[in-house]
């Protein structure tokens, strides 16, 4: 089993010698297990990351968002605005 190499893209900076040394004696079997179940997780967390950004980068999906965060904006009543129509309505003076 090739265990090196996904181990060593999930913790970066570690290399085949000292995942040598981590699993190599008692106890090694566990953590090795532990640590390939982490991997693993970690691995899949990124693929639904990166799966859910593939869809968001389509230019008409884009466009449609900018454009439906502009009309809110656009529905947003000013500070002037909003004391004007408080003002008019008898509420304040």
């Amino acid at each position: 089993m090739r265990v090196a190499p996904s181990l060593c893209q999930a913790y970066k900076g570690v290399t085949a010698s000292d995942l040598y040394e981590r699993y190599h004696g008692e106890g090694g079997q566990s953590r090795l297990e532990l640590d390939l179940a982490v991997a693993s997780e970690m691995a899949d967390q990124v693929n639904e990351a990166v799966s859910e950004a593939k869809g968001k980068r389509d230019a008409k999906g884009m466009v449609s968002r900018r454009n439906q965060r502009r009309q809110a904006a656009a529905q947003v009543v000013s500070d002037d605005e909003a004391l004007q129509l408080l003002n008019d309505a008898g509420i304040i003076d």
